[in-house]
């Protein structure tokens, strides 16, 4: 399982805790485990946010903003492990509602088009 995010848009510098990333996956899913999303990978060169983003002080969970996987959804969540918090993404069968099955992603998946919305506390200045 790996996913691989992407800065793709930042809010105005009068609003600056809105960031949008895109998310890239492949590899296999492993049923009934969050796909880790990197969030500390994420750079934002003007510097707006608190970057790299530190999963514990983001305020809220990051959220799907949009999903273009025919046949299937995907749902951030929070995980929290010996103190630690990260997000990952846990996927589904839209037909069913079933959780995908221990496997490589399907080619609607990874060739997908991925958004996820994080509010994130900004730089002190």
């Amino acid at each position: 399982m790996a996913n691989a995010v992407a800065l793709v848009q930042t809010s105005p510098a009068s609003n600056p805790d809105r960031n949008i990333v895109k998310v890239t996956v492949s590899g296999s899913y492993v049923n009934g485990t969050a796909d880790t999303l990197p969030l500390t990978a994420i750079s934002d060169p003007q510097v707006l946010v608190q970057v790299p983003f530190n999963p514990q002080n983001l305020p809220v969970t990051p959220y799907l903003l949009n999903s273009a996987t025919p046949g299937y959804f995907a749902e951030v969540q929070r995980v929290t492990t010996n103190g630690v918090v990260t997000f990952g993404l846990r996927w589904f069968q839209l037909s069913t509602g079933a959780e995908l099955i221990s496997e490589a992603y399907p080619a609607a998946i990874t060739g997908g088009e991925i958004f996820i919305e994080i509010l994130c506390p900004t730089v002190q200045q």
